[in-house]
């Protein structure tokens, strides 16, 4: 049995070091993951990036304003369904 694992990954006005974070995720050799990404309201492309995705192992949830890193990663953790979990 492979155990689920979920990366929570918060983010805010993120371009375009998130897109470096996302492909290293996908070229980890373990497969069995999910990542969980909670857009804290950007407003610099990040939004649309993380909808322009389209692997199914990526749960996206937009804040519509930025409420601050502390609600974000509150909202990974709630969202999360993994057997252990990847900051």
């Amino acid at each position: 049995m492979e155990y689920l694992v979920s990366v929570l990954m918060p983010v805010y006005n993120g371009m375009p070091l998130i897109k470096a974070s996302i492909e290293s995720l996908i070229y980890q050799t373990y497969k069995n993951w999910e990542c969980i990404i909670v857009d804290d309201g950007s407003n610099d492309g990040t939004s649309e990036y993380l909808d322009s995705l389209d692997d199914h192992r990526f749960v996206v949830h937009h804040f519509k304003r930025n409420k601050g890193r502390p609600l974000a990663r509150q909202k990974t953790l709630e969202l999360a369904k993994g057997d252990f979990i990847a900051m």
